[in-house]
């Protein structure tokens, strides 16, 4: 079978150039670009324009006054500009994704030959990267979902206690401070008994935002059951975790819920417990329980206060 004489081999080349879905440019040795087709001038905001015998850095230069094409993110053209220059030709052969202007995504090859023409081939990934970065939010959304409490948006139990071991580990090691207390709503099942199930939620809901403009940037909430809620305190002696929780505790005093109902109000408990300088025995379990000993003390006292862990 004859080949293609050249000629004619040369046409399918150019009608293929010319009619590609692809964007196609085509640099001189000088970075002057000698060829380029309408699918490029039109993914790069210029399309109705030749860039054929312009720069690469006039294309550069252009797009980023006029704000079409690439979206540049660099404070200055000249910035910008040398950016683009220690790139291309940085490597025989090389791939990146650009985002544009008007929302698209390009996925460019760029080949560079021995001659020092360079060969720039630029496909629309649009679409895939949609998809990339849906499913990139729905596994955020799961990975915040395995960790908070759905009702609250605080860390969940299991998040919880995750903090706690590490934190708990941090200061066995080093000799840290650190205080656990545990909470509990006082008579929340009258709430939920009188006021119904809905209004218990918004009561939960509450609590948890409280408790979140209360306590410290460093400390950490979870929702650890039903009304019962803990709050970690790292760095912490048991002193300042008691202030902490008293000044909570009276702040909540203030607060009312007038949807659940007129002058609405409601208290709650905490026990408070220390992990002691030295005591590298203690587990999590162990200081949990120092802590549910010390709530059930300040529910037996009356409730609506905080109570520190005291030794048999």
């Amino acid at each position: 079978m004859d080949s293609m004489p050249t000629a004619a081999l040369n046409q399918v080349l150019m009608n293929h150039v010319a009619m590609s879905e692809n964007g196609i440019v085509v640099l001189d040795p000088n970075n002057v670009i000698v060829l380029h087709n309408a699918t490029y001038a039109g993914m790069f905001g210029f399309a109705g324009l030749s860039m054929v015998g312009r720069t690469l850095g006039d294309l550069m230069t252009w797009m980023y006054q006029s704000q079409r094409g690439a979206k540049i993110s660099y404070p200055t053209l000249e910035t910008w500009l040398a950016y683009v220059h220690s790139k291309v030709r940085s490597a025989p052969v090389r791939r990146f994704e650009t985002d544009l202007i008007d929302g698209r995504w390009l996925l460019s090859t760029e080949q560079t030959y021995p001659d020092g023409y360079v060969v720039m081939n630029s496909v629309d990934i649009t679409s895939q990267k949609k998809m990339e970065f849906e499913l990139k939010s729905a596994l955020e959304t799961l990975e915040r979902l395995a960790h908070t409490d759905e009702l609250t948006n605080i860390p969940n139990r299991r998040h919880f206690l995750g903090q706690l071991a590490q934190e708990l580990s941090i200061a066995q090691r080093y000799g840290r401070p650190l205080c656990l207390a545990m909470l509990d709503l006082d008579h929340f099942k009258q709430v939920n008994d009188r006021f119904g199930h809905p209004a218990g939620d918004q009561v939960l809901r509450h609590f948890a935002a409280f408790l979140r403009s209360h306590v410290r940037a460093a400390d950490v909430l979870g929702r650890v059951g039903g009304e019962e809620f803990a709050v970690l305190l790292p760095e912490t002696a048991l002193a300042d975790a008691l202030l902490v929780l008293r000044r909570s505790c009276a702040a909540l005093g203030a607060e009312r819920i007038d949807t659940v109902a007129p002058d609405f109000a409601y208290t709650f408990s905490a026990g408070v417990a220390q992990l002691p300088g030295g005591d590298g025995a203690i587990n999590c379990s162990a200081l949990i329980a120092r802590a549910d000993s010390a709530l059930y003390r300040a529910k037996v006292g009356g409730r609506n206060q905080v109570a520190a862990w005291q030794a048999p």
